[in-house]
């Protein structure tokens, strides 16, 4: 095998990136991996004819990554016994080469599912269905070919090439341009949940609750249908992102026509270097329309004690699942209000320091799925969401994230939709305890899916 190369060079404007990009992929003959990075003036963007297309920003902000085309794309059987990305490319993990390179990771709510063979039991979802989540995996690694990052001021165009994709990536390369903005096409909404099904639903969740007294919590979800034929999904992230600042920003395109998006207040959980940092997010009101009113509600949820519960399930098990991994856990003693454009949520936060030895695999391992979007206990929550919800969930409500040796963040990929086929769903979820009402939990739903459904429909100019 022959050397690692990381380089790093400059380039005013688009002209000279391809050619420096074009020259560099030229001398590729014997580096089993290389790293070429273009530093950027601010602002100057691209874009690349290489698929799958992947997009991530940070909470509020610090890091935004574009990204095309895979360097390598592991799919994984599970979180913690997965090859790292530096096996697999022969990179030492301490090097700067190691430092610089930044990778994806996602996967299914419940990444046991596996896409149906023809004929097979789906627990009375379509086959259609389930495949319609197949280009996406179960549970997978992407470092990408390509990727426009903006970090700690920083802008720069890094190139991942491994030896034997350099003449996909030199004809893919001939095709960088300048992006061009497009607006979406306003969509009609389509079939849904009904509120009786909803009701309906409900009441079987609540049915099994009474059966089995340890069942505490289980989050039942929906989702909304739209007609929207054309549609950019980075074009609309663009503009969600805009209105929700601190959200997580995520797409993934496996294949043209293809995506799933979200922009999500949840963390899983945030590590950097041994530190890391967790989130209890439960509990929802909607925004006031005037200051009173929104810290009336706000209080209103505070005093909850249904929303106090749910939220308290959520914060226990991350505290349970965190405890053999982290030392020194800090926990806050009460939660707080965390507040976005459309709603506002109970929250509280755990950190800690990893313990040696131990890596990301194993927080994704013991933290997903959360009591926020499967429910308490986890196991039997999820069992009964496979018997109750008539929708196979999918990415949504699944671990998205963006990786590094020094800094990892994953967000749990809600407030989400997938669009494909010129159909666009919008899911949504809400906690239900023995106590709640099928009414004010469809309402809730409502107010988690209002943003997207008014860019959706063309009443954002009402947002």
């Amino acid at each position: 095998m022959g050397r690692i190369v990381l380089e790093r060079v400059q380039a005013g404007n688009l002209t000279e990136v391809v050619a420096v990009g074009r020259e560099w992929l030229s001398g590729r003959k014997t580096s089993r991996f290389s790293r070429l990075e273009i530093d950027l003036p601010v602002g100057l963007g691209c874009e690349i004819p290489l698929f799958p297309k992947v997009s991530w920003r940070s909470r509020g902000g610090g890091l935004t990554v574009n990204a095309w085309g895979a360097a390598l794309q592991l799919d994984l059987k599970d979180w913690v016994g997965e090859s790292t990305v530096f096996e697999e490319l022969g990179v030492f993990p301490g090097s700067d080469l190691a430092n610089s390179l930044r990778w994806f990771i996602w996967g299914r709510f419940d990444s046991l599912f596996e896409t149906p063979a023809a004929g097979a039991d789906t627990d009375g979802k379509s086959i259609d269905e389930a495949n319609r989540w197949h280009d996406f995996g179960t549970r997978r690694l992407l470092l990408p070919a390509v990727e426009l990052r903006r970090e700690n001021g920083r802008e720069f165009l890094g190139l991942n090439s491994v030896l034997e994709g350099v003449p996909k990536l030199q004809k893919a390369w001939e095709g960088v341009s300048l992006p061009v903005a497009t607006g979406w096409q306003e969509g009609g909404e389509g079939p849904s949940v009904s509120r009786e099904d909803w009701a309906r639903q409900m009441s079987q969740v609540q049915s099994a609750m009474s059966e089995r007294s340890s069942l505490k919590k289980v989050v039942l979800a929906r989702w909304s249908r739209f007609g929207v034929p054309e549609f950019p999904p980075v074009e609309f992230l663009r503009t969600v992102g805009e209105l929700q600042p601190n959200s997580y920003l995520f797409r993934i395109e496996p294949v043209p026509g293809s995506a799933f998006f979200g922009a999500s207040p949840e963390q899983l959980f945030h590590r950097q270097e041994r530190k890391i940092l967790s989130e209890a997010l439960a509990g929802t009101r909607p925004r006031g329309h005037s200051v009173a009113g929104d810290q009336s509600l706000g209080q209103e949820l505070l005093r909850s004690k249904k929303d106090l519960e749910e939220q308290r399930l959520v914060l226990n098990q991350i505290v349970e699942k965190l405890g053999p991994l982290v030392g020194d856990l800090e926990v806050d003693t009460e939660p707080r209000i965390r507040r976005l454009r459309e709603v506002q949520h109970l929250c509280s936060t755990v950190g800690g320091e990893l313990v040696p030895r131990l890596h990301d695999g194993h927080l994704l391992a013991a933290l997903h799925p959360t009591p926020a979007v499967a429910g308490y206990p986890g196991t039997k929550a999820m069992k009964v969401i496979s018997e109750v919800e008539e929708f196979d969930r999918g990415l949504y409500a699944g671990p998205f994230g963006c990786c590094s040796a020094r800094e990892t963040e994953v967000a749990v990929a809600i407030r989400s939709a997938l669009w494909q086929d010129g159909v666009l769903d919008v899911f949504a979820g809400a906690g239900i305890l023995p106590e709640s009402s099928a009414d004010s939990e469809w309402d809730e739903t409502e107010a988690k899916m209002q943003l997207m459904r008014q860019l959706i429909t063309g009443a954002h100019n009402e947002v």
